[in-house]
């Protein structure tokens, strides 16, 4: 009422402020209903509302509930989208456990791709006992990593690499292959053109991690799942197995980076050592 009283009957406006103004004294309820009977503007957030870092730092914690309930009544519109998809992915990785591994395989597949959906099915392969889901998971988040910025791909075949060496053996030189190709791509700062996109979504220390605008500034959350680690080149090949020493060797002396190659050619003389022992 109020915006067409301003466009058509400006001699009304006062009247109707002044009405809203006694909304004031009314129960919380009813002046809402009241208010968009007038098409008021809602009433302002109140100054105890949550922030957008307290809210972070319960779906770090795994505070899930805390979280939701905070995010109803989240006076940022604009950040609830990416914080709730983050409090559903996080409850979603929490639920891919060994103990409950005979109902793993009926998890929904996460909707939205990228690298959530990735790291959910590579924990399902991780931690599921049937073979088959494991494979078929397991291959189905390598072929999405593929679609991927390069700027995402590096963390995440490690840690595909360190499923393969639990699922499929086999599998692991090709996915350490992927490893050393894109960490060579990002530590020559190459880019193809996915990338032009920005991704909220790079590779960190420990992982995947999104990045949050806050008041505050950018804050990082790093994607967790059950079973998935961020390997090194290294702790990968020391996992190895040692029959695949003449295979690896040429892979890993594709390394750009110079104390990456150290110490990777460090674990492959380990390897050696053992294949040779092995023989």
């Amino acid at each position: 009422m109020l915006p067409k009283a301003r466009q058509y009957a400006p001699q009304y406006v006062d009247a109707i402020e002044n009405a809203l103004r006694n909304l004031e004294m009314t129960p919380a309820t009813q002046a809402e209903g009241i208010r968009k009977k007038l098409g008021a503007p809602p009433p302002l957030v109140p100054n105890d509302a949550p922030s957008i870092g307290e809210i972070l730092s319960d779906i770090r914690s795994d505070r899930l509930a805390a979280a939701n309930r905070k995010l109803s009544i989240l006076g940022d519109e604009s950040a609830r989208p990416q914080l709730e998809a983050l409090a559903s992915f996080r409850k979603t990785a929490l639920s891919i456990d060994r103990a409950n591994k005979n109902r793993i395989a009926e998890h929904p597949i996460y909707p939205e791709p990228g690298v959530k959906r990735v790291l959910l099915n590579a924990s399902i392969a991780a931690m599921d006992g049937d073979r088959e889901v494991a494979a078929r998971t397991f291959h189905l988040a390598l072929a999405e990593t593929e679609s991927l910025p390069f700027s995402q791909q590096p963390c995440l075949y490690s840690a595909l690499a360190g499923v393969a060496l639990q699922v499929d053996k086999d599998e692991f030189p090709g996915v350490l292959q992927r490893v050393v190709r894109t960490r060579n791509a990002n530590f020559d700062r190459k880019t193809d053109a996915n990338d032009s996109q920005d991704p909220k979504i790079k590779c960190g220390v420990a992982g995947p991690e999104e990045l949050v605008n806050t008041p505050s500034g950018l804050q990082r959350v790093t994607l967790a799942a059950q079973g998935i680690s961020n390997h090194t080149i290294s702790e990968l090949l020391e996992k190895a197995p040692p029959a695949d020493f003449a295979q690896l060797e040429p892979i890993v002396l594709e390394l750009h980076d110079e104390t990456e190659l150290t110490h990777s050619l460090l674990a492959l003389a380990k390897l050696r050592l053992t294949h040779s022992s092995i023989k």
